[in-house]
């Protein structure tokens, strides 16, 4: 295992009140800063690239685990990345050997950019998350989980961006017994809209609070959507970036766990929704926060419980 290939990340017990339990696990761990390697490593190694060359939108995440999962293949990666991506995630697609052409607006925009290269180059189209080889590499974080412990009859939570992790602890967990609720950020819930009442996207947004880009987006997967459609055992839900701040906060101060905002999304679920006496299990989806931010909010929330 080399530094550009995804790795097994840590699981974490962490006891709460009223006879609680949530296995937490940290994905922002990974040598990419999120689960995003482990989509983009399985796809390399199952699919070849005539071209050479792969292509694809991202937020800041994906981009940098498809940027590190091409270098370790020797192949280039071209990305569409939307221009409000924070700084930090700019520097790590860059120092991952990903080329950035940065694009005026938001995800959609910089997707609808990477299929037209894709179909006008030849480069390899990679997606965030609407592929069934991305799926199944989002699929072992909970294959990984499932080996550690007894997960029957546990709730697990999972964050809603374009669906693709969803839909990885669906398909690891559908004949398990488990519940699986999958986390929206407010107000980009998507699922009811798209999935049952086939209204289509949300409409054009402006840019989203930082460190919220990766489950700020408009749309979800065609493939995403379906298996939301046939989850027999799956619910949705939705939390504010203000229990997505207060979450940050907590992970930092009880597991040292420096988790971007939008990596909180489950575990914030978690810590509201969970029924005394339960056990749930959630993922930290990403720790590509910048430093100076991250000490912002963790101050600001020092200071409002002082």
């Amino acid at each position: 295992m080399n530094a550009m290939t995804p790795i097994r990340t840590p699981l974490i017990e962490a006891k709460l009140p009223q006879d609680r339990t949530l296995w937490i696990k940290n994905e922002g761990a990974q040598p990419s800063g999120s689960f995003k390697i482990r989509g983009p490593s399985h796809f390399l190694s199952v699919n070849e690239i005539p071209s050479g060359i792969v292509t694809t939108a991202s937020t800041g995440n994906h981009a940098i685990g498809l940027s590190m999962a091409a270098h370790a293949h020797g192949i280039k990666a071209i990305i569409m990345v939307p221009e409000s991506t924070p700084a930090k995630k700019l520097e790590a697609i860059r120092r991952a050997g990903g080329e950035v052409q940065l694009i005026n607006g938001d995800y959609e925009m910089a997707l609808a950019c990477a299929t037209t290269f894709a179909e006008e180059s030849g480069a390899q189209l990679v997606p965030s998350y609407d592929h069934p080889d991305i799926i199944a590499g989002n699929r072992a974080v909970f294959l990984e989980i499932q080996q550690e412990i007894d997960t029957t009859g546990y709730t697990v939570f999972a964050p809603i961006g374009g669906g693709g992790l969803f839909s990885g602890a669906v398909t690891a967990f559908e004949t398990d017994g488990n519940s699986v609720v999958g986390v929206e950020l407010s107000p980009y819930e998507r699922v009811q809209r798209i999935v049952w009442d086939d209204a289509g996207d949300l409409p054009p947004m402006s840019p989203p609070p930082p460190s919220t880009e990766g489950v700020a987006i408009r749309t979800l997967g065609k493939l995403p959507a379906k298996i939301m459609r046939n989850a027999g055992r799956a619910s949705f839900t939705s939390v504010s970036v203000a229990e997505l701040e207060n979450t940050c906060c907590w992970l930092w101060h009880e597991l040292k766990i420096r988790a971007e905002l939008g990596g909180c999304t489950a575990v914030a679920a978690a810590l509201r929704d969970t029924p005394a006496g339960h056990v749930a299990i959630a993922v930290v989806s990403g720790s590509n926060i910048d430093p100076a931010l991250h000490a912002q909010i963790v101050s600001a929330w020092d200071a409002h419980q002082n």
